[in-house]
């Protein structure tokens, strides 16, 4: 399973890096891991909701796989780019990736968000 790595960053930049993911609608890879041995994983978009939300899905209108959590119920976050990976070869599950932005809440579960860098 995919372990959290990158440096900690405040709620609010956490915040402020999922709109920017949001608004400028880019690809993710979001891997969840439960506990233990439980994870999944999906590629798609991230929509945003009024009640703070988010749901991952390969588009809005699709009724395929999704993945929805609260950002807001997250006790830490840590992100990391490019600059902080060591080449340009960082791979997920075989797709280039620029950065990584992850959730972690209270029972050490956690969402990672992998951005899929536009070819």
């Amino acid at each position: 399973m995919f372990s959290p790595g990158g440096s900690d960053v405040s709620r609010q930049e956490a915040s402020d890096l999922l709109n920017k993911l949001v608004t400028e609608k880019t690809k993710v890879q979001a891997i969840f891991a439960g506990i233990g041995s439980l994870g999944a994983g999906l590629i798609g978009f991230i929509f945003s909701f009024a009640d703070g939300t988010v749901l991952i899905k390969s588009d809005f209108e699709s009724d395929g796989p999704f993945l929805r959590f609260d950002p807001g119920a997250a006790a830490s976050f840590k992100y990391g780019d490019v600059r902080a990976m060591p080449d340009s070869r960082v791979t997920v599950e075989s797709l280039k990736v620029a950065s990584a932005l992850a959730f972690i809440f209270p029972d050490m579960t956690y969402v990672s968000l992998f951005e899929i860098p536009a070819d």
